[in-house]
């Protein structure tokens, strides 16, 4: 039994029922309608030619780890617009969202409308 391992997952619980909103992850396997928590987060970039740091705002979709696994060139449909899984820096297009990979964090950027 560990104690914040089932705190996480009752967190997971509630934020899918009471929080979330729904969305359609287009993948590989074609779309699945979801429920996911939207989030934003920044990061600071260098820009394409080298002569500054751009902030970078994404839009993150929060959710439970077993669902999908999520890869660059997918998208999600969410509120009318399109979300193409993104990568900040190289490093991969989601995270986990706790420390015990209960949830997982999809980083997007927007991608024109649905």
């Amino acid at each position: 039994m560990n104690i914040l391992r089932d705190a996480m997952e009752t967190l997971r619980d509630i934020r899918t029922n009471f929080m979330s909103e729904d969305i359609t992850y287009v993948g590989d396997n074609g779309a699945i309608d979801l429920k996911a928590r939207v989030g934003f987060s920044t990061a600071s970039e260098m820009d394409d030619y080298g002569n500054g740091i751009t902030e970078i705002r994404s839009v993150d979709f929060i959710m439970p780890s077993d669902i999908i696994v999520p890869k660059l060139g997918n998208y999600i449909v969410w509120n009318g617009n399109k979300y193409r899984l993104s990568s900040k820096s190289g490093s991969p297009c989601w995270r986990n969202a706790d420390n015990h990979g209960v949830s997982i964090r999809i980083s997007t950027k927007k991608d024109g409308t649905a």
